[in-house]
């Protein structure tokens, strides 16, 4: 939103918009935040490609450091800044709010992985349709969590529970320092 939010084309808020860290909790004595992870390209060649090494080739050229943070840039593009050099980039700068690649860098460092788990889109769901259901004042929250609860244990049964807790184990590695030190 940002890049639209700062383009003459597509915003009547130039200039009005700013950039904060991510809002954090307190647990244990210990500031957490939780940033959502920024996605990066990912790309990959088809077995089936007529082309292979072409499309290979393709692919480097559009990752590279100069021509993905033109990409970046573009205020119609999907993609905010996922290399390093895409925060320093003039060109990237001057797409967004000020300040705005700095604090996308301080957010990146607290970003957290995807939901990983097998059934995670299982687990999503059962969350989205009881908070739906609270939002509109169909269910109280607590007996919206306590439905999640036994939604989630279902699934987790489902899908193997020392499995889902061995993932797990390997997912919250790469969870922020603080966030580790509250959770174990």
């Amino acid at each position: 939103m940002g890049k639209y939010a700062n383009n003459a084309a597509t915003s009547k808020v130039i200039g009005q918009v700013r950039s904060a860290v991510v809002c954090g909790t307190e647990a244990k004595g210990t500031l957490v935040r939780c940033a959502q992870a920024s996605l990066g390209r990912s790309l990959s060649v088809s077995n089936y490609s007529k082309y292979p090494e072409f499309a290979y080739c393709y692919i480097q050229f559009a990752t590279a450091p100069i021509v993905s943070a033109f990409a970046v840039a573009k205020a119609t593009g999907l993609f905010d800044c996922y290399r390093y050099s895409h925060i320093t980039n003039p060109v990237v700068v001057e797409a967004y709010p000020e300040g705005f690649p700095e604090i996308l860098l301080q957010n990146m460092k607290v970003a957290v992985p995807g939901f990983f788990l097998r059934g995670g889109k299982e687990y999503e769901d059962a969350l989205d349709a009881q908070l739906s259901a609270c939002y509109s004042g169909a269910i109280k929250p607590k007996a919206a969590l306590e439905n999640v609860s036994q939604e989630w244990d279902k699934i987790t049964k489902r899908q193997g529970r020392e499995g889902q807790i061995a993932r797990w184990k390997e997912l919250r590695e790469f969870y922020p320092a603080d966030f580790k030190k509250v959770a174990g």
